[in-house]
């Protein structure tokens, strides 16, 4: 009896155990299994919708501090089609601003969003799925290159405190109006305040340019106005700069134009954390800005220099990535080769071009510069038109054969123009047009991006000094 009883309570105990062990395995497997399923694709973000206004590929930016200092990333390029509809995927792995066409938008790992924008009109922008609501109130965000609240030309009065008056009632509003959104999060309320704030700073310095202008005042008044107001820009921003010191708001655009002034302005220790990295911020946007204009790797070396020197990896790593990709392939490099369509549809290289001079005029039909060129193009190569050591190379990155076809007949481009695939050759940096890259006799890049289209005579100079090297 004894035996069996033990028996039975061992057979219960076991029992117990074994629900146990299965409902934990039971819970245990379903959240492994999301996370497991779910981590694989969390960053994707996806945006889908029409944008008109605009017949140009579109970047869809990251603003932040970082991605300011980085190189455009090729995933995030897109072109519309005839009607203005697009749809990209692309990774976010952590809450932050970017811009699409006009608009700053705020996005976070994970959200689907669809959007109606007019390039030209912003604040006509229409938003749903993920954050939504977010979006909508950014719609209506200020413009910082065009000095911020300066673009609401009604805000600037008589006087300049008049108008500084006038910038902190618009304030006000978009305050009242951030603080009304039902689902935003402390960190977006911290942020939005912040470029209030910015933004009224950035519209106050922006008055030297806007106030004469606005006034209609003559050459010489606007001198005067300017010699007398900008001096006097440090006081009338102290109010707002003061204790306004935070690295955290250069993912701001308005901040990062404003972040001189903060630091040449504000009271707070200059050796504080904060102010150290928005001096290393502004030191590293001058230097990714001057990378964009050297194509000589002596520079390069020098550059290089400057940027070991930047303390903080996360500005010094996309600085010295960028760098990289420019000095793998600079002024004096050889050639890279690369495979394109001819008008015929046969594969070419541009390796079949070896030993002549070559002028590659890259272009797109939706490049309305490009389209302005052709005159000055057609002229350097009639200007060749007898010497078989010159080619004159148009290239289109089009992604659309039928428009470049369309485009080819239309213009009468000829028989040399060929059509590529832009990002399989990113060591050209197409992210930019018109370009024009020439490679010598010996298949050395030797300008890089040195001449405009426009600039006929001086291309022709260029190339004929290269026929006799």
């Amino acid at each position: 009896m004894i035996c069996r009883s033990v028996h039975l309570i061992l057979r219960y105990s076991m029992q117990q155990k074994l629900i146990l062990i299965f409902l934990k395995v039971t819970a245990i497997i379903p959240l492994w299994s999301i996370s497991s399923f779910g981590q694989k694709n969390i960053d994707n973000v996806i945006i889908k919708g029409n944008i008109v206004n605009i017949s140009n590929q579109i970047e869809l930016e990251d603003m932040s501090a970082v991605g300011r200092i980085s190189a455009s990333n090729p995933e995030r390029y897109f072109l519309p089609d005839s009607l203005g509809n697009f749809s990209i995927k692309t990774h976010v792995k952590s809450p932050g601003y970017f811009r699409l066409g006009r608009n700053i938008i705020y996005l976070s790992p994970g959200d689907n969003i669809n959007v109606q924008i007019d390039f030209n009109l912003p604040e006509k922008a229409k938003f749903e799925g993920s954050n939504w609501k977010l979006n909508d109130y950014l719609k209506n965000t200020a413009f910082p290159k065009a000095g911020s609240y300066c673009e609401y030309s009604s805000l600037i009065k008589s006087t300049v405190n008049e108008t500084i008056d006038a910038f902190v009632d618009y304030g006000k509003k978009r305050h009242q109006s951030l603080l009304a959104l039902p689902d935003a999060s402390p960190l977006f309320i911290e942020l939005e305040e912040a470029r209030i704030k910015a933004d009224i700073i950035n519209s106050i310095v922006s008055l030297t340019w806007f106030y004469p202008e606005r006034h209609k005042l003559s050459m010489d008044s606007s001198k005067r106005f300017q010699q007398t107001f900008m001096p006097q820009i440090g006081k009338l921003i102290e109010p707002f700069i003061n204790k306004f010191v935070n690295s955290d708001y250069l993912d701001l655009v308005v901040y990062q134009k404003i972040a001189g002034y903060v630091i040449k302005y504000n009271k707070q220790d200059s050796a504080s954390t904060s102010s150290l990295t928005i001096k290393e911020w502004i030191t590293a946007s001058s230097i990714f800005a001057e990378m964009n204009y050297q194509y000589e790797n002596a520079d390069f070396e020098k550059i290089n220099d400057r940027i070991n020197l930047i303390v903080k990896e996360e500005y010094r790593y996309p600085l010295l990535e960028f760098l990289k990709s420019k000095s793998i392939f600079a002024n004096g490099s050889q050639a890279q080769d690369f495979a394109a369509l001819n008008i015929n549809k046969k594969s070419v290289k541009l390796s079949d071009l070896k030993g002549k001079v070559i002028l590659l005029d890259f272009w797109a039909t939706w490049c309305g510069p490009c389209i302005q060129a052709f005159p000055q193009i057609e002229a350097i190569k009639q200007h060749f038109i007898n010497d078989s050591n010159v080619v004159i190379q148009s290239v289109s990155i089009d992604e659309n054969t039928a428009k470049w076809e369309s485009a080819v007949s239309k213009y009468n481009l000829g028989k040399n123009t060929w059509i590529i695939n832009r990002y399989a050759i990113p060591e050209y940096q197409l992210y930019s047009l018109p370009r024009i890259v020439i490679v010598d006799k010996n298949f050395r890049v030797v300008s890089f991006s040195g001449f405009e289209p426009s600039d006929k005579e001086g291309l022709i100079q260029f190339i004929e000094k290269l026929l006799i090297e």
